[in-house]
């Protein structure tokens, strides 16, 4: 991975294709955007959309939910989940999710991913974001994540990343 920081040079926004297929990274020059937004006559600027396929689990695709950039690097951090649903603005029953590393500067590159588990069994809830909470230590990074659960009561998951 390359030792730039591309959250200092775009702003990215994620698609969540978690019934299409259709995950991105769609990415924006951060100049040009907030030109843009600061003066309505600019032409807002051409986006880079970069394409990912994501796993499976059975039949349902995981889609991106949440990410953040690793400091120092341009490695993105996410997070994707998987809902029984057909729709993908109506939430369906959360089946799993994961957690996940692409690099920013090489989206040719498969991202690595893992589902996320809770006593070595795969944790069923529906994570929506992913903060980095500490470097790499002993091998192990570790990072806190928030959980939607449809109108009930949301988590703060602190994670530790061993498998990437």
């Amino acid at each position: 991975m390359t030792r730039r920081e591309p959250c200092i040079e775009s702003i990215c926004f994620l698609q969540r294709g978690n019934v299409t297929g259709n995950n991105a990274v769609i990415r924006y020059d951060l100049n040009a955007f907030l030109a843009c937004l600061r003066q309505p006559t600019i032409p807002p600027p051409e986006p880079r959309v970069d394409r990912y396929v994501l796993p499976t689990l059975g039949n349902l695709r995981a889609g991106f939910s949440g990410a953040t950039f690793l400091p120092g690097t341009s490695a993105l951090l996410f997070t994707a989940s998987v809902e029984d649903t057909a729709d993908e603005i109506n939430d369906g029953p959360a089946m799993g999710s994961l957690v996940g590393l692409l690099d920013a500067a090489d989206p040719g590159r498969t991202p690595v991913c893992a589902f996320i588990e809770e006593d070595g069994r795969p944790y069923a809830g529906k994570v929506e974001s992913i903060a980095v909470a500490g470097g790499w230590n002993r091998g192990a990074l570790l990072a806190v994540a928030v959980t939607d659960s449809d109108g009930g009561e949301s988590e703060i998951l602190e994670i530790r990343i061993t498998t990437i």
